[in-house]
């Protein structure tokens, strides 16, 4: 009898190896968090990159528009007369 436990407690501890082994193989194939993550940075860069190219361009943009809205401004004050 305890030969029969022995030899169940060995073949349970081989099917449970052997389970653990596949879960650690699919998690190691799996990369969609990987992917996810490379997704997450590229538009953390792209992002910085927009807010840094906003910020160096805030005068010129600034001085642009007020010329358009002047511009606009005096062509619709010499049409209203």
């Amino acid at each position: 009898m305890l030969q029969n436990l022995n030899h169940w407690m060995l073949k349970m501890y081989v099917e449970k190896s052997q389970d653990l082994k596949d879960v650690f193989n699919r998690l190691k194939g799996n990369e969609r968090g990987a992917v996810a993550v490379e997704y997450g940075l590229i538009i953390a860069v792209v992002v910085a990159m927009v807010i840094a190219a906003a910020l160096l361009m805030k005068d010129p943009l600034i001085k642009f528009f007020d010329a358009a809205v002047n511009q606009i401004s005096a062509f619709m004050s010499s049409n209203a007369q």
